[in-house]
């Protein structure tokens, strides 16, 4: 049996039930990511879905990756406006990293950002980039030279129950041992990398997040609030 590997960084509900806006290819065309209104409009909740043509045909990968965040000053989690959809642009990136099994790297993707604006017309944009083997997002502000304070994110990933789940209670050493799981019944924080595998049995994806930097917190999954539900929190800082 083939097995498709997906790695997903920052289908099928039936298109005529939510409103399609735009869709993002990656350059072999193999991986796709649609954006989605729940409302059917061109303001409301939006998420992203996740597929992979295998043998012609596309099959599930995420079913769901809600999206918005909450600003100190601002709520970009909710009634959020598509203004427009860019062009797909194609990233070329090369690179050499500081470890691993080869200095030279590349990062090929197409990218595709979608512009939205809250209900108080204060914009915030999100990136969208298909690789040929994963898919990232990253939330963009286009203000300048401000600061701000994020105080939760709503990006969580939705794991229908079936699918198989590698996953490993979350501490701050970010070590410990991986529980093997077919269904989302434990309930708690979790930490990176989670890895699942669609419950056809054909998909790997492992979650993980990227480009940590000084101005951001590092984040761990949820599913406290639905199991289904692996949620982006902050961790709490103890003293």
């Amino acid at each position: 049996m083939k097995v498709t590997v997906v790695a997903i960084l920052f289908v099928l509900n039936t298109f005529s039930a939510f409103s399609q806006k735009l869709t993002v290819l990656s350059p072999n065309q193999k991986i796709k990511v649609y954006l989605l209104n729940q409302q059917i409009e061109d303001a409301g909740e939006w998420y992203l879905k996740v597929s992979y043509i295998r043998d012609g045909k596309a099959s599930e990968a995420i079913p769901r990756i809600d999206l918005g965040l909450l600003r100190s000053d601002q709520d970009f989690s909710k009634e959020l406006k598509l203004l427009k959809a860019g062009k797909s642009q194609s990233i070329n990136e090369q690179y050499t990293a500081l470890h691993g099994k080869r200095s030279h790297r590349s990062n090929l993707a197409n990218e595709v950002i979608a512009y939205f604006e809250n209900p108080g017309k204060a914009k915030m944009n999100v990136i969208i980039r298909a690789y040929n083997d994963g898919v990232t997002l990253r939330y963009n502000f286009s203000e300048k030279g401000d600061s701000f304070i994020v105080e939760d994110e709503m990006t969580s990933y939705t794991v229908p129950d079936g699918a198989k789940r590698w996953l490993k209670k979350f501490n701050p050493a970010n070590e410990g041992y991986y529980r093997e799981m077919t269904e989302g019944q434990a309930q708690q924080d979790w930490a990176y990398p989670t890895l699942f595998q669609t419950s056809d049995s054909k998909c790997f994806y492992l979650l993980h997040e990227a480009n940590m930097n000084p101005n951001y917190c590092g984040t761990k999954l949820t599913n406290n609030t639905d199991q289904l539900k692996y949620k982006l929190t902050f961790p709490i800082y103890e003293t």
